[in-house]
């Protein structure tokens, strides 16, 4: 799979009741909502300062102050997503780090298997702001099933807005916890309809700039890609395997001119196929899409993160064109893992 690495240290672990405990109960001591009401939201402008706001979707319902519901049924099972708010966190400097550490204290306190080192991604919320967040699928520590949680914090002003999203999975006929987890992870993707809706309806600010700083992306970049089957003869006892794998390298300079080259091979490995591709062109970054337009190809990348390793390396986290999806399952299947050359 395309970015293993990524998935080791963030992303893979990228309302309603839920098996043993309802979704109250999984919120827990530290997860607590924000007492404070919104603020009045900005009309918006690129690069302007602003404030933040979430009005719930229609049909979603309130669970206290600053927490919303909505449950939608699967057969027998329930669905379910809850959207809590956080107390703001002053500064809009070093996102990640601040992610981090809500994530680490916050969230660690109450879930088990939360990283300390998580995948900090980013991506614009309903207005044009950007958010950045991470995310994975953890147990509570009071006991229950399985449930995604994500951390957005969101850019409003002077200030990060933090949002809790949980995607929760009950299912009263099934009888055993192992298999009620195994039947939630299949159902993430499909509850993280109701999670766009809730980001469609939060607002921040500023709004309209890049998802990524030029920065931020230019150096050489390399992602490699590998996976093989082995297959027994019944019969004979013979044993055959088969890999494909390639290694992908962009170098994108400060005048905005790149250059790239792919390498690969597949096929059984006593008798594998190898091939390569390479072109040069111009990049740009668009909102939060990085296009590069070669001599041969228009190759279009959706900006997902550029966060630190942490072995402190420079990384970029990108989904090719056309395989463009926020849900979960689609993010760590079609995303790319790329690391500076330094």
């Amino acid at each position: 799979m395309a970015g293993r690495r990524t998935w080791l240290w963030g992303l893979l672990a990228v309302a309603g009741a839920c098996g043993v405990c309802g979704a109250a109960t999984l919120l827990l001591g530290l997860l607590t909502a924000s007492d404070e009401g919104s603020p009045s939201v900005g009309e918006g402008s690129p690069g302007a300062a602003g404030g933040f706001g979430f009005a719930p979707p229609q049909g979603w319902k309130s669970a206290g102050p600053g927490r919303f519901t909505t449950a939608q049924a699967q057969r027998s099972a329930t669905l379910g997503v809850e959207v809590i708010r956080l107390s703001a966190i002053a500064g809009r400097d070093s996102p990640g780090r601040k992610l981090t550490s809500v994530w680490t204290t916050q969230v660690g306190a109450d879930w088990a298997g939360a990283s300390a080192t998580p995948l900090v991604l980013r991506r614009y919320v309903g207005n044009g702001a950007i958010a950045h967040f991470t995310s994975a699928v953890l147990k509570p520590k009071a006991g229950g099933i399985d449930t995604r949680v994500s951390l957005y914090l969101v850019e409003a002003d002077d200030r990060l807005e933090p949002l809790v999203i949980l995607q929760t999975y009950s299912d009263p006929e099934s009888m055993a916890e192992v298999n009620t987890n195994h039947a939630a992870s299949f159902s993430f993707d499909t509850s993280s309809a109701q999670v766009e809706e809730a980001l469609n309806a939060t607002q921040g600010s500023p709004v309209g700039v890049p998802l990524a700083a030029d920065d931020e992306l230019t150096g050489a970049w390399v992602s490699s890609t590998s996976n093989n089957l082995q297959w027994l003869n019944t019969f004979s006892g013979a044993r055959e395997m088969t890999a494909v794998g390639g290694v992908t390298r962009y170098e994108l300079s400060a005048d905005h001119r790149f250059t790239y080259r792919y390498q690969g091979g597949a096929g059984n490995v006593d008798a594998m196929k190898f091939g390569s591709d390479e072109d040069q062109g111009q990049w740009a970054i668009e909102r939060d899409v990085l296009v590069l337009t070669g001599e041969k190809h228009l190759t279009k990348y959706l900006i997902a993160g550029a966060a630190r390793a942490p072995d402190g390396k420079r990384t970029l986290f990108m989904l090719p064109h056309p395989r463009w999806s926020w849900a979960p399952g689609q993010v760590a299947q079609n995303g790319q893992l790329f690391e500076a050359e330094e």
